[in-house]
């Protein structure tokens, strides 16, 4: 195996973690190699808690304590001095607001030959790589794309300490998001198929929070959970709900009814921003109205924008999902494809 080959296997291991988990924290994984032969994987798995490297090396000695050892305790066979470590993210260092130990610092004692960093950190880019060679370990940086994947909303909210936020619409072709009469197909489904409710709901589970309105609730009534999610690596749960408006809603609505999620209410959205960034909420997920979705773009709020297409024409009785025209020329089309019949795009900035 490569570089890149043993780089994929601490991103399989970080993409076995729920992200819900990892709060704010980006899911982040690590694999340990020793001639050639991985002897230990592990990741970040919950906010707070190990990060990645300290995972990865405490498998090598179940219940150590990492902190009271050297690199004589290690089993035969197995002495990091002269292994390479793999790792999704540059290792983080010192700063006044982290919840656990520098993992700069557990490197630089147990001192491994070689350390391979998927991508530096926007935290503090190459402090880590620079801390880690001035030590005399061997550093590089492959600059892959597996955090990314992992983490797409990592690097924005670092730099801007607000949330990404990506804009979901399953539309007709002519670009309508309900059908204009409630008997559509007998009530069996909503505009797009199946396997785009699918898809939808496992980009839910990927988010921390979805966003929707006071006037979608109460006309909907739509759950917003993740029960239809497929082919994660992790067991999903229902991301946190973020519900702008004035208007009341009752306690009978569905939205009440996902497990081990919190329901928020912002009035204006304005508020937004400021809520995500008090909450430490970095990833939303858009479920809104033409109205809300306008003003989204509007305020230059949105990153991504998911886009699923279903060859339905509603007609003008139907709701649109935008109620203006929009100016999305900094977004560019990143990916397309096809779901059966329903077309699935993403464009980001």
């Amino acid at each position: 195996m490569n570089d890149l080959e043993f780089m994929v296997v601490a991103f399989n291991a970080a993409a076995k973690v729920n992200p819900h988990k990892t709060k704010s924290n980006p899911r982040v994984g690590c694999t340990v190699v020793l001639e050639g032969e991985i002897i230990s994987t592990g990741a970040h798995e919950v906010f707070g808690e190990a990060h990645a490297e300290v995972n990865a090396l405490k498998n090598l000695i179940p219940g150590c304590n990492l902190e009271s050892i050297n690199n004589d305790d290690f089993h035969p066979g197995m002495e990091v001095s002269k292994a390479t470590i793999y790792i999704t993210l540059e290792p983080c260092v010192k700063t006044s607001l982290k919840k656990t130990p520098a993992c700069t610092d557990l490197l630089l004692k147990f001192k491994p030959a070689r350390v391979v960093i998927g991508l530096l950190d926007p935290h503090f880019p190459g402090q880590g790589v620079a801390q880690l060679k001035a030590a005399g370990i061997k550093v590089e940086v492959l600059n892959t794309k597996h955090h990314q994947i992992l983490n797409p909303w990592f690097e924005t909210w670092i730099t801007t300490q607000k949330p990404f936020m990506t804009l979901k619409v399953a539309q007709s072709l002519d670009g309508k998001i309900t059908p204009a009469s409630k008997d559509y197909l007998q009530g069996v489904r909503g505009l797009t198929n199946a396997l785009t409710q699918q898809e939808v709901h496992s980009l839910r589970a990927l988010n921390q929070a979805l966003l929707s309105s006071t006037e979608t609730v109460l006309e909907d009534d739509p759950q917003l959970d993740v029960r239809h999610a497929k082919n994660l690596d992790f067991l999903p749960s229902a991301p946190d709900l973020i519900v702008v408006g004035k208007r009341e809603i009752p306690k009978t609505a569905k939205i009440f009814k996902a497990k081990n999620r919190s329901v928020h209410f912002v009035k204006d959205l304005k508020d937004l921003v400021p809520f995500c960034r008090e909450n430490q909420i970095a990833s939303v997920m858009t479920e809104c109205g033409g109205s809300l979705n306008t003003q989204l773009i509007e305020q230059r709020l949105i990153d991504q924008i998911e886009l699923f297409t279903a060859p339905i024409i509603c007609g003008d009785t139907a709701k649109p999902g935008f109620t203006k025209e929009l100016d999305l020329s900094l977004f560019h089309l990143k990916n397309v494809c096809h779901l059966e019949n329903d077309l699935w795009q993403t464009s980001c900035k």
